[in-house]
């Protein structure tokens, strides 16, 4: 058990979610902001490729490494998978200050799409 525990910690102390990151460092310049937003959209690509929308995104669910600059996206409760980028759904959840203006009007939407949005929300 401590062996497991100690991987634990250490991965904790070395990520952080984005709103810690942000609360910490109060003013994030704009070169490390960009380099955080090119990593983040890296992973999201990659989910997209995947047919998976996270439909979650906020900066609790965003978790960054200072030292590395590595991403790691967390908290897929809501996450779908999607056939293809033209699927729409009728499910309007997620974090109300993060989602699309279909969402909030409770039309049918892609949520491909809607994860952009939220990214352009955090950034």
């Amino acid at each position: 058990i401590p062996h497991h525990s100690n991987r634990y910690n250490r991965f904790r102390c070395e990520y952080e979610n984005l709103q810690e990151y942000v609360k910490r460092y109060k003013n994030v310049n704009e070169t490390k902001a960009l380099q955080i937003l090119f990593e983040v959209v890296k992973v999201i690509r990659r989910l997209h490729e995947n047919n998976i929308a996270h439909r979650d995104l906020r900066l609790e669910n965003i978790l960054y490494n200072h030292r590395n600059g590595k991403i790691l996206i967390i908290n897929f409760g809501l996450a779908r998978y999607v056939i293809n980028d033209t699927t729409c759904i009728n499910d309007h959840r997620g974090s109300s200050a993060y989602i699309s203006p279909d969402v909030l009007k409770r039309r049918p939407y892609a949520p491909k799409p809607s994860d952009c949005w939220a990214l352009g929300v955090i950034f």
